[in-house]
């Protein structure tokens, strides 16, 4: 997961592929109705919560942010034929 660490540093963001199972993914996959285009305040959902805060999900960032990480919010966006627009990512500093 170093790598993880050093492509964050060095370019703001990291690719991390393969790192769910596909127990996981089935299971994420459950929590949602594929009609949905976009859904905010995930974590009001307790299959998301527990989900952003299983080891799994964590093990990537944890060198970079640390143990006491946490998710602070959760949007889903089901872009699609029937509903894509663009989404774009601001920058604060």
């Amino acid at each position: 997961m170093d790598t993880v660490k050093r492509q964050i540093e060095e370019n703001g963001y990291a690719l991390v592929r393969n790192f769910l199972s596909s127990d996981l993914l089935r299971d994420l996959e459950s929590v949602f109705n594929s009609d949905e285009h976009g859904i905010r305040n995930l974590l009001s959902n307790p299959a998301i919560r527990r989900f952003a805060g299983c080891e799994e999900v964590r093990r990537p960032i944890l060198p970079v942010l640390g143990r006491d990480c946490f998710a602070e919010r959760g949007i889903f966006f089901n872009k699609n034929s029937k509903a894509n627009w663009n989404v774009t990512w601001i920058r604060t500093v």
